[in-house]
């Protein structure tokens, strides 16, 4: 047996409309989780630009190339 949307809501709450009734709450709560997303994935961009900007610029903010791609290909002992 297959019971979806409408029915399967009915099913379990025993309330036609129910389906309608948990869209609010489960767009308040993906709005809540999303905005937390948004706000950790700023804080580690600018950790990392942070990190990049330490390891791999000079004092001036020029990009240092060569430790790039050392960094990024160098796998040989010196």
């Amino acid at each position: 047996m297959q019971v979806c949307g409408q029915r399967f809501w009915h099913m379990v709450s025993w309330q036609k409309d129910f389906y309608i009734q948990i869209v609010e709450p489960i767009g308040h709560k993906a709005k809540e989780l999303n905005d937390s997303f948004k706000q950790k994935k700023a804080q580690l961009i600018n950790k990392f630009t942070g990190e990049f900007i330490s390891e791999f610029c000079s004092r001036n903010g020029q990009i240092l190339w060569n430790k790039v791609i050392e960094f990024n290909s160098g796998n040989m002992d010196k």
